[in-house]
Formats: C-alpha cells, sequence, structure tokens
C-alpha cells in the first residue's frame, strides 16, 4: 500500500480553513449577543409603551360625557392653574383651596415646568416633610345642594406616590372645617405599602386596609363612593373592595372642609408624591361613571387603560 504523505499547502489550507471557521463562529456569538440586547431594548419599550400608551377603546365605554357629572360636582381641583398659593375649584362653587406655608415659594408644589405625566397641565407635588398640601374649609357647609346634609358621596383622586410611609394622607371630607383626625367622613391614606380607606363620624369607625394594592412612581386613581353605611373603593376604575359598616355618612352629616395630601389644614400625615384631579360629588356614582372618570383621567396622564 503506498502511503502519501501530507502536503505543507494542505495543513496551511486546513489550518486557514480553521481559522476562518473559527473568526465565523465569534462573528456569530457577536451577532447574538447584539441581537439578544436589541431585544431586550424593544420589550423594555413595549412594555413602558403599554404603561405610557392610549388605548383609544378604553375611552368610549362610557356613554356621556365626564362633564356632565359637573352638577353634582362639590369641589373639582386639577391644579392647572399658574404656581401660587391656592388651587382653584372648577367645580363652579368657588371653594378656593389654600396650600400650606410650605408652598409659598411658587418652585415648590406646582413646579415650572409642569410635572405631568402628559407634559400637559400641572399636579401638586408634594415633598412630605415641609406644609406642602392643600385644603379648603368654612363654618357654613359645602354642599351646593338646598339640603346641605349628605347621605352619599364620592371622591376621586389621582396619585403618584415617591414614597409609601405610615399615614400618608391622601384626601379627606370632614364634617370639620379645621381636621380629619376624629371627623374622618370620608378618608384616604398610604400606610405599611397599603391602600386605606376610612369613613366615621365622632360615634364609630369603619376602616378598610387593601395591602400592596400601590407602588411608587406610578400614577392611580382611587374613587371612593358611600351610599349611607356602605360604599365601594375602586383602583383605576376597577372595584378593589366593598365598604360595610360605615357611619360616616348615616346619619347624614354636612361637609364642611376638604384637606388634600394632610388630614388636617395644620399640616398632619404629609403625602409624599404627586395628587392630580380631585373630584368630591354630593352623590354615589355608578360603576360606569367612576370608570369613565377613570378613562379620562388615564387620557390625561398619558396611561394605557388596565382591562
Amino acid at each position: 500500500m503506498k502511503i502519501s504523505s501530507f502536503s505543507p499547502v494542505s495543513l496551511q489550507t486546513l489550518g486557514a480553513r480553521g481559522h476562518t471557521r473559527a473568526f465565523t463562529l465569534i462573528e456569530l456569538l457577536v451577532v447574538i449577543s447584539i441581537i439578544g440586547m436589541l431585544s431586550s431594548v424593544v420589550f423594555a419599550s413595549l412594555q413602558s409603551a403599554r404603561q405610557k400608551g392610549i388605548v383609544g377603546a378604553g375611552i368610549k365605554f362610557a356613554t356621556y360625557n365626564h362633564r356632565l357629572l359637573g352638577a353634582d360636582a362639590i369641589v373639582a381641583y386639577n391644579f392647572n392653574e399658574a404656581p401660587g398659593t391656592t388651587a382653584l375649584d372648577t367645580s363652579g362653587n368657588g371653594f378656593t383651596a389654600t396650600l400650606g406655608s410650605g408652598c409659598v415659594n411658587p418652585s415648590y408644589c406646582r413646579p415650572t415646568p409642569a410635572d405631568s405625566p402628559s407634559g400637559s397641565g400641572n399636579s401638586l407635588v408634594l415633598d412630605g416633610t415641609a406644609l406642602q398640601y392643600a385644603s379648603y374649609g368654612r363654618a357654613a357647609p359645602l354642599s351646593p345642594l338646598t339640603s346641605t346634609s349628605l347621605t352619599s358621596i364620592t371622591a376621586s383622586v389621582w396619585i403618584k406616590p415617591t414614597t409609601i410611609s405610615n399615614y400618608d394622607a391622601v384626601l379627606a371630607v370632614s364634617s370639620s372645617a379645621v381636621t380629619a383626625l376624629s371627623n374622618r367622613n370620608l378618608y384616604i391614606d398610604l400606610r405599611n405599602g397599603g391602600l386605606y380607606v376610612d369613613s366615621a363620624s365622632d360615634s364609630g369607625s369603619c376602616s378598610y386596609t387593601f395591602s400592596n394594592a400601590v407602588v411608587i412612581n406610578k400614577w392611580y386613581n382611587v374613587t371612593v363612593s358611600i351610599n349611607g353605611n356602605a360604599g365601594t373603593v375602586y383602583l383605576n376604575g376597577k372595584v378593589l373592595g366593598p365598604l360595610s359598616g360605615c357611619d360616616g355618612f348615616s346619619p347624614a352629616i354636612s361637609p364642611r372642609g376638604i384637606f388634600i395630601g394632610s388630614s388636617s389644614n395644620a399640616g398632619n400625615d404629609l403625602f409624599h408624591g404627586l395628587i392630580d384631579d380631585v373630584m368630591v360629588y354630593n352623590r354615589n356614582l355608578a360603576t360606569s361613571e367612576i370608570e369613565q372618570i377613570y378613562a379620562e383621567g388615564a387620557a390625561k396622564h398619558n396611561l394605557a387603560i388596565e382591562k
């Protein structure tokens, strides 16, 4: 048998081919790595778009415009006026709120340029460390109705907490013009990482905590609707849970104070974060009406409608 010798050229060719194949493999790994990074970027962008995108269909799930509810509004604060020491009541009832002394500097509470997710309009920006809040109170009842006593009420507010500590007051409606510390006819705060809702008079209380309902740096719409001694809590237009055995509006009461980002006009239990579009109505609203409020607010805050 004849044994042929290997040619040096063949070895060089094989080596060259081997080197070429090795380089191609490295190149392939680099391409795969780049594709992986691009996929991560695209996925993150899609997630962000889902959070920030406006789902037009969600805006249409009610048959009438939210402005039709204006006749039932006690107060409405959108905080869109120029920075200053007051917040205008756009309900037409003239209950202009006063901002706490921590908001005297125009760069506080409503900084310029406008600090809102949509980039349009302002929000009430509170740091929780100074007397930064808004309130309105007077001796006469706040109800625009002929009858000043209410057995039902609805409050809606948008919040974006930046930190969540104990007793971060969001919104309170009280029969007292100066504090909701005892007369918590309707009271919302954040505590222990949860959403807390209370409806009580001097004689009793019903309180509910919804654990892990909110996280920081995200917008939420919180709506509480009460009729007599029962009610419902909504988060982003969906039922979060019921209220029962409450006596905040049973028997009827006459609200005299509205406190935003605090539980009193002295700056107790201050909120950390952004508050926007505070609405208080003199009746309980149907679920479809509350969904409409959320849909319109989501459009303003550039959020996706949660299904």
